[in-house]
């Protein structure tokens, strides 16, 4: 696990937010946002390490808060395919 910070732009206004992330690799990361999760590919940083650009390369939206809340990013990082998919089914219960 790790924290990132990300510049978004808000109509102009630009706000640095950091996120807790899971390395899939070097340039892609998995974060989770309020009702999913979310894969990205970052592909430009500043000096500072925030990450300027980058795009979604997949973008959940399907989980209830229940489900949702219920993720741990540190428990997914040791987990296989299937257990993950196994802990989702079990957290909507």
């Amino acid at each position: 696990m790790a924290k990132l910070k990300y510049l978004y732009d808000f109509d102009g206004e630009l706000e640095i937010i950091e996120k807790e992330v899971l390395y899939l690799s070097p340039d892609m990361v998995l974060t989770q946002s309020y009702d999913g999760l979310i894969v990205d590919r970052i592909l430009k940083r500043d000096d500072n390490g925030v990450v300027v650009e980058w795009c979604d390369i997949v973008d959940t939206h399907l989980f209830p808060e229940k489900v949702n809340g219920g993720i741990d990013l540190q428990a997914i990082k040791d987990m296989s395919t299937l257990d993950f998919f196994l802990h989702l089914a079990n957290l909507g219960k």
